[in-house]
């Protein structure tokens, strides 16, 4: 990140609005007697970047110059080519804003909100709040506390400042294409190992087995397709050996069923023969007899007739009796 320019007003003994160019040059030093104002123009930069200072915090109400009713900062920065501007204003009427210069020379607004603006600084640089203050602007005392820090912190600050994330990866990477390169070389010793035994000789010995294996396999080949063929043939001759048997026993049922018949018959014949005899039989005494069959019918009814007469008539003489 490259300081710009810094706009400030109301801030601690900057009443008025003052102005700081750091465009174009390279280094400079801010110089002036105690109480000049030289820390409060770090700790400016510091809170329109992150919303605070390592003075007071985030109770920046303090920075307020004695007797103003506000305080605005407003700080252009440059990062990786890029520019871009944060301001911040107490007590919050406008807020903050990130904005960055498009190539248009129009300005995009990022963000609008405290917090949105200080984490998208915190992306911006790569830095939070305590990472910048002890490794980009150290406030006075604080150069010792970052040599005397923890270890495992400094580690992790020069870290993100030198950008050694793209070395541990490559170390990451590196490790596991050795590690991949040692289970390669493994394997390779091991396939070694198995061709030392390819002598000439054994590989005879392996091809003599082969072949001997392959006559073995074709005559396995040979023996199962035989066998299918003669269980197919008994599968066959059992199926026929199994009709002949059915056709048998329909035979000789059909045999019984026919001399049941043929005895049937013989009877209905002696059965037909015998009516028929006595039917000729009561013919030939009917016409002996000289039956008329026409005169016994008449001669029944006449019978009928006098029988109804001689009842009407002994009815009759009943009721005169009494």
């Amino acid at each position: 990140m490259r300081p710009l320019r810094l706009e400030l007003r109301g801030f601690t003994s900057f009443r008025e609005t003052a102005v700081l160019d750091f465009e174009g040059r390279r280094l400079f030093a801010i110089t002036g007697p105690t109480g000049a104002g030289k820390s409060s123009l770090l700790d400016a930069m510091t809170w329109a970047l992150y919303g605070q200072t390592p003075r007071v915090g985030a109770q920046t109400r303090q920075l307020i110059t004695h007797g103003s009713n506000a305080m605005a900062v407003r700080l252009d920065f440059s990062v990786r080519g890029e520019r871009y501007r944060v301001g911040r204003q107490a007590p919050a009427s406008v807020g903050a804003r990130l904005e960055r210069l498009r190539g248009d020379g129009a300005w995009e607004p990022l963000a609008d909100r405290a917090r949105e603006v200080s984490a998208q600084v915190t992306e911006l640089l790569g830095l939070d709040f305590a990472t910048f203050t002890k490794t980009v602007l150290l406030p006075q005392g604080a150069f010792d506390a970052f040599l005397r820090g923890d270890e495992r912190e400094r580690r992790e600050i020069l870290t993100r400042l030198l950008a050694l994330e793209r070395y541990e990866a490559a170390g990451a990477a590196a490790r596991n294409r050795a590690a991949g390169a040692r289970e390669a070389a493994r394997t390779l010793r091991e396939q070694i190992e198995r061709l030392a035994a390819a002598t000439p000789e054994a590989i005879a010995a392996f091809e003599a087995e082969r072949d001997a294996l392959e006559r073995k396999a074709r005559a396995l080949d040979e023996r199962r397709a035989l066998l299918d063929a003669l269980a197919a043939a008994a599968r066959a001759a059992a199926g026929a050996a199994a009709e002949t048997e059915r056709a048998a026993r329909a035979a000789a049922e059909a045999e019984r069923d026919l001399d049941a018949a043929e005895a049937a018959l013989e009877a209905a014949d002696r059965e037909a023969a015998e009516a028929e005899a006595g039917r000729e039989r009561i013919e030939a005494e009917r016409a002996a007899l000289g039956y008329d069959e026409e005169a016994h019918r008449r001669l029944e009814r006449e019978a009928a007739r006098l029988a109804d007469r001689e009842a009407a008539r002994g009815e009759s003489e009943a009721a005169e009796a009494d």
